[in-house]
C-alpha cells in the first residue's frame, strides 16, 4: 500500500466516506457541482490552475469575512440589486401584508356560481341584500389571479382554479382562514340580530378576485372601492387525531372571503386507509400551530 499512488489510495477511502456522508444526491448532485461552477471562472491560467483556485478561494474567504465583521455584504456586493417584488404583479394600498401574482384571467372566467358568491359576502359585510350590491358591483372589472404572496417572510398560496397539478409538485392551494363567522341568529324587539364569532377553519383555495364596487352612500363607499377577495372551499372537519391535529374526510361549502383573514398554508397527510386527510398546520413567522375547538 505504501508503493500505491496517492490518486489509488484516495479511492481506497471513497467507500468508507460514503457511508458516513449519506448518499450521493446529498453531497455531490447539488453542492458540490454548483462550488464546482462557481471555482470555474476563477481559472485564469492554464499552466497553473491550482494555484489560481487556490488565491481565489483564500481571497474569497477573506472578502465574505469583511463582510461579516463590518456589515457590509450590501455594499461590497458586485451584483445588481435584485428587486423584492416580480415584475408582473398585482398590489394595492388597502392590502399592504400581500401581492397577487400572474398568470391573470378577465371577468369572463368568473363563474356565476362565484358572482352571486360573491354578492352574498358584500351583503353580509355591508349588511344589506344582494339586490344592492348588485347595482353597484362592477362585474366587468372583476379579475382572476393566480397566486397570493404573504408579504415579509409569507407563503405564496396557489388558486385551485388556475393551478398546474403535476406528481412533482406540492398542493399550495389549502389555507387557514380566521374570520368571523355567523353562529346564531338573535330575536329581540321583532327583529333578528345576527351573532358573529371568530373562530378559525381550514379550506381549498379556489379563486382569488379582484373585486370594485362603484361609489355608493348608502354602502358608506365615498368613491370606487377595490376588495381582493378569495373563494374557499371548507374543510368539514370531524376531529382530531392524537397528535392533536384536525382531520377531515370530505369537503363542505364555498365561501368568498376577503383576503385579509387568509393566514398561511397548511400541509395535508392522507391517512392509510384513504379516507380521512389530517391537516399539518405548521409554526412560521406569521401565525402559531393551534386548534380552535368546535370547527
Amino acid at each position: 500500500v505504501s508503493a500505491c499512488p496517492l490518486t489509488i489510495h484516495g479511492l481506497l477511502h471513497i467507500p468508507d466516506a460514503l457511508e458516513e456522508i449519506g448518499p450521493v444526491w446529498t453531497h455531490w448532485a447539488f453542492p458540490t457541482e454548483r462550488y464546482c461552477g462557481h471555482l470555474q471562472p476563477a481559472i485564469k491560467s492554464r499552466r497553473h490552475p491550482f494555484v489560481a483556485i487556490d488565491n481565489y478561494i483564500v481571497l474569497q474567504a477573506q472578502l465574505s469575512q469583511i463582510k461579516l465583521i463590518y456589515g457590509v455584504e450590501d455594499d461590497l456586493s458586485l451584483k445588481p440589486p435584485r428587486s423584492l417584488l416580480p415584475a408582473k404583479h398585482f398590489a394595492h394600498p388597502d392590502y399592504p401584508y400581500c401581492i397577487l401574482l400572474t398568470p391573470q384571467r378577465p371577468s369572463s372566467s368568473v363563474p356565476n356560481s362565484i358572482i352571486e358568491k360573491i354578492l352574498i359576502s358584500f351583503a353580509t359585510r355591508f349588511s344589506t341584500n344582494k339586490t344592492t350590491i348588485r347595482k353597484y358591483l362592477l362585474k366587468d372589472s372583476i379579475t382572476q389571479w393566480a397566486k397570493v404572496r404573504r408579504l415579509h417572510g409569507g407563503d405564496d398560496m396557489t388558486a385551485s382554479c388556475l393551478a398546474l397539478f403535476t406528481e412533482d409538485r406540492r398542493d399550495a392551494t389549502f389555507v387557514r382562514v380566521r374570520t368571523f363567522l355567523l353562529m346564531s341568529m338573535s330575536f329581540a324587539n321583532y327583529t333578528f340580530t345576527p351573532i358573529y364569532e371568530k373562530c378559525s377553519f381550514y379550506g381549498q383555495l379556489k379563486h382569488i378576485l379582484v373585486v370594485g364596487l362603484s361609489a355608493a352612500e348608502e354602502l358608506g363607499l365615498l368613491s370606487e372601492t377595490t376588495f381582493i377577495l378569495a373563494a374557499i372551499e371548507r374543510c368539514t372537519i370531524q376531529g382530531t387525531s392524537i397528535s392533536g391535529a384536525p382531520y377531515y374526510e370530505r369537503m363542505g361549502t364555498l365561501e368568498v372571503v376577503d383576503m385579509s383573514v387568509i393566514q398561511c398554508l397548511v400541509g395535508r397527510v392522507m391517512a392509510m386507509d384513504g379516507r380521512q386527510t389530517s391537516i399539518i398546520d405548521r409554526t412560521n413567522t406569521l401565525q402559531s400551530s393551534y386548534y380552535v375547538a368546535g370547527e
